[in-house]
């Protein structure tokens, strides 16, 4: 089963605690989080050892990667099995070895998102500068304001607000 609820600590705490119980023994439950890791909600799932982050790049019909991130009380052949469902799926698996919050997408991406926004909200440019600066810059085709569109907004909002230091006035981020 694969969750995709909003990244929300206490919506996802509420989901897997409701389906705990529903859910076959034999069920492996995979988290499609881009940011948070899954030692945080393992507990709460009924089934530790069956219990792992299966992460989707945006766009998947053209950017088809799928991060595979256990912790430490997830049993290796379940790893193993979501790392060869990626494959059936026509995904490329990346093995992320050691649990990491954000993965390695996005702990490449946010700190980008985090930059342009402060770029904007310092009014050294506006978003569509800062987006033709990235896409030429590096030859991509999204800029990070685009990137923020592809993702949403509620989920950039989501993801910025865990960061302990996002109330504090003067902030790097948003």
């Amino acid at each position: 089963m694969i969750e995709s609820v909003a990244e929300d600590p206490k919506v996802k705490i509420d989901f897997y605690t409701k389906i705990a119980n529903i859910l076959d023994e034999r069920t492996i439950i995979v988290t499609n989080s881009s940011t948070m890791i899954p030692s945080t909600f393992a507990k709460y799932t009924g089934r530790e050892d069956k219990y792992l982050a299966l992460h989707f790049a945006n766009e998947i019909w053209k950017n088809n990667m799928a991060e595979v991130m256990g912790h430490a009380g997830t049993d290796e052949k379940y790893f193993d099995a979501v790392v060869e469902f990626a494959k059936q799926i026509s995904m490329v698996p990346i093995k992320i070895m050691k649990e990491q919050p954000g993965y390695l997408l996005n702990s490449l991406l946010v700190p980008l998102l985090g930059s342009a926004l402060g770029l904007w909200a310092k009014g050294v440019a506006t978003p569509e500068d800062i987006d033709s600066a990235w896409e030429i810059g590096y030859g991509t085709d999204h800029g990070p304001f685009r990137v923020i569109d592809v993702i949403g907004l509620n989920t950039v909002y989501n993801v910025f607000k865990m960061d302990p230091d996002a109330s504090v006035e003067g902030t790097p981020q948003c």
